[in-house]
C-alpha cells in the first residue's frame, strides 16, 4: 500500500444492502481515491462470531490503511449501515425537515480500534402510506451543496434519484434554507430486474440483445 497523503480530510462510506463504496476526500470535497467492495450489510465477510464482526472486517478492508496513515481523519457513513440490520441503527428523522438538521443528528459507533464512525440517519414520511429512505438523503444534501446559492433562487426543487427503489424528492427553499418537504418512492429498478429475469418479456429482450450482438459481430 502506498502512504496516504496528509491532504486526506474526510473518509465517506456509501454502505448499502449489496455493496460498500469508500471515498477518501480532500478538504474541497474532491475524491482522492475510491474503493468498491461487495460487502453490503446483507453479505459481510466472515470474521469472528460476534454480530458486528463482519462490519469490523469490511470497514478494515475499506479504509483501514487510510486511517493508519491519517488517524485523525473523521469518518461518515450513509445508507443501510444505519438500518435495523446495520452496524448501528440510526433512528429515522421525520419529514418535512430542514436539510441542515440531518447532519446535526448523526449516530456514532466505535470501531474496535477506537475509530468513531458517524452514521447519517434515514428519513421517514408519516403519511397515509409511510415512506422511508436511507442513503438518498445524503445525496440530496450533496445536490444542495453543489448548487450553492443557485438552490435558493427557486422556491421549489425536484430531485430525481434513480436506482433499485427510485426516489423523487421535493424541496422547498426560502430565506436561505432548503426544506425536504416530500418524497415518493418508485420500484423502477427492482421491477425492471424482475421483468427481465422472470417473465416472457424478459426472454424477449434477451433474444433481441443476442440478435443485436450477433449482427454487430458479423458487421
Amino acid at each position: 500500500m502506498h502512504p496516504v497523503p496528509k491532504e486526506t480530510h474526510l473518509i465517506a462510506l456509501d454502505w448499502g444492502t449489496s455493496s460498500l463504496r469508500a471515498y477518501r476526500l480532500r478538504a474541497g470535497g474532491q475524491t482522492l481515491e475510491l474503493r468498491s467492495l461487495p460487502w453490503g450489510v446483507m453479505q459481510l465477510p466472515e470474521a469472528g462470531t460476534g454480530k458486528k464482526d463482519g462490519f469490523e472486517a469490511a470497514f478494515e478492508q475499506a479504509c483501514g490503511d487510510w486511517l493508519r496513515a491519517a488517524p485523525a481523519t473523521p469518518v461518515i457513513a450513509a445508507g443501510m449501515v444505519g438500518g435495523r440490520q446495520g452496524w448501528l441503527e440510526a433512528p429515522y428523522l421525520p419529514v418535512p425537515i430542514d436539510v441542515t438538521h440531518i447532519g446535526g443528528n448523526l449516530s456514532v459507533v466505535r470501531h474496535r480500534h477506537g475509530q468513531l464512525i458517524h452514521i447519517v440517519p434515514g428519513l421517514i414520511q408519516n403519511v397515509s402510506l409511510p415512506n422511508v429512505m436511507r442513503g438518498e438523503e445524503t445525496q440530496v444534501v450533496g445536490v444542495i451543496s453543489a448548487l450553492g446559492n443557485q438552490a435558493m433562487l427557486s422556491d421549489q426543487i425536484l430531485i430525481g434519484l434513480p436506482g433499485t427503489h427510485s426516489k423523487w424528492v421535493h424541496l422547498r427553499c426560502a430565506e436561505g434554507h432548503a426544506e425536504l418537504a416530500h418524497f415518493d418512492t418508485f420500484m423502477t429498478g427492482e421491477v425492471f430486474a424482475a421483468l427481465c429475469g422472470h417473465t416472457i418479456l424478459g426472454r424477449s429482450t434477451q433474444t433481441v440483445a443476442a440478435d443485436r450482438k450477433l449482427t454487430q459481430q458479423r458487421a
